[in-house]
């Protein structure tokens, strides 16, 4: 996933992302992005990302995992730079012969401090 994000590869983050993917944010105050949304994001508006997993959990119930995940990230969006730190949920189901991400819920640092201060 890293990589993918950091290269910017789209054929590999639509290998590993299911089309009916969507993204929230850890307190659901915003509405939840779609594939082609986050894709955007990624793709056209991020740029010099680095990307790094602090801590991995993961844990299979059949055709369903759960990877629990702690990061840092930092890089530009739309020319201002970033940097910060968070926590992941990622849903994965097992669909055919592949596993994909589903759902993801995250929860950045900066995002829960904007959220405590307004």
């Amino acid at each position: 996933m890293r990589v993918a994000l950091v290269e910017k590869s789209e054929l590999k983050l639509r290998t590993l992302m299911a089309p009916e993917f969507t993204l929230q944010i850890w307190d659901a105050s915003r509405a939840s992005q779609t594939l082609e949304a986050w894709l955007h994001m990624l793709l056209h508006r991020l740029n010099d990302l680095k990307f790094e997993y602090i801590s991995v959990s993961a844990k299979v119930f059949g055709d369903v995992g759960i990877v629990y995940s702690a990061f840092n990230w930092s890089g530009t969006m739309d020319g201002n730079a970033f940097s910060d730190s968070g926590f992941m949920a990622d849903f994965w189901a097992k669909q055919g012969d592949s596993w994909r991400v589903v759902a993801r819920r995250s929860a950045p640092q900066q995002q829960i401090r904007q959220l405590r201060t307004s």
